[in-house]
């Protein structure tokens, strides 16, 4: 049975000689950790579960791999994440559209006879071909604006501080400083931190509902698998962005920052964000391949009805 970690936290507790891990290993990468013992990863990631690491390893380990935080893109004004809406292939063709409609809109007036009927008194044609410009630019920049709000939402799931085992004793460290190897210390309501395989737990229930969408805590203990299962079915690991609701439990990290599940999602929204960008998605996914050809034919339709033929 394992005595609630924030309580042991705020303790001193005994010291134990820490593992120094001269081996430089790399963390466990390409493997379903789900699938192997708890004493194989214990192994693989360089750490003693009962002392975890000294300081001195974990400084080189912060080093090696990184903090452990979300990246985050450059920030950039507003007014000009509008302006990029506009640079696309399709755009470029609709503002051609665009002014070949105007040009033929005043041809149109300087060839109409004085006192003639029949001549738009605006180019209406270049005015709807604007506002399809301008809708579609405004959806782009709210998809975008809704694709940044979900990655800070990811990063804000970690708490600011973890409980970790270091150089034998139960510290509070900064959640930006977790590095793979750490044990994590898990107790009711504490949010997780960094991807990790559990090795010891009680009564452990971990809320997953912003990674999976499962809406029931999901009962964990640390046995392995037999066999490969989705991510919401891998009872002996906890991720990212969770919270513990129930019991208490330890856990190896084994994936930290951008490497863990939940910045793998953040990295595919920021991906996703700049083909949308890049590739004119917006409108071909909602079937906007039609506007340049329409908007083509509405010019065609504007130059031969309005320049005059002589017979």
């Amino acid at each position: 049975m394992i005595g609630h970690p924030t309580d042991q936290c705020k303790a001193s507790g005994e010291s134990h000689k820490p593992v120094e891990s001269s081996s430089g290993r790399e963390p466990l990468s390409g493997i379903d950790q789900s699938l192997v013992p708890g004493d194989v990863v214990e192994r693989a990631m360089g750490v003693d579960a009962a002392v975890g690491l000294s300081d001195e390893e974990a400084e080189r380990r912060l080093h090696r791999y990184g903090a452990n935080r979300l990246a985050e893109a450059p920030q950039v004004p507003q007014w000009r994440k509008f302006i990029e809406q506009f640079r696309d292939p399709l755009v470029y063709l609709l503002l051609a559209a665009t002014a070949i409609s105007v040009v033929a809109w005043v041809i149109e007036r300087a060839n109409a006879r004085p006192g003639a009927g029949g001549s738009e008194p605006v180019p209406y044609d270049a005015l709807v071909i604007v506002l399809i410009l301008v809708v579609n630019a405004i959806l782009g920049y709210v998809q975008e604006a809704k694709a940044e709000q979900a990655v800070q939402a990811l990063a804000r799931m970690t708490a600011p501080q973890a409980c970790v085992m270091r150089n034998g004793r139960m510290v509070r460290i900064e959640t930006s400083d977790v590095v793979p190897g750490d044990v994590l210390v898990l107790a009711e309501g504490d949010s997780v931190c960094a991807d990790g395989r559990l090795i010891l737990s009680a009564s452990l229930r971990v809320a997953e509902a912003s990674l999976t969408g499962e809406s029931v805590p999901v009962g964990k203990n640390p046995a392995f698998l037999s066999q490969a299962k989705a991510l919401g079915d891998r009872t002996n690991m906890v991720f990212s962005g969770t919270s513990v609701t129930q019991g208490t439990g330890r856990a190896i990290v084994t994936a930290t920052g951008m490497r863990t599940q939940v910045g793998k999602i953040a990295d595919m929204l920021a991906r996703g964000e700049d083909e949308a960008e890049g590739d004119g998605s917006r409108l071909e996914d909602s079937g906007d391949r039609r506007v340049p050809y329409c908007a083509g034919r509405a010019c065609g339709a504007r130059i031969d009805g309005g320049v005059p033929r002589h017979p």
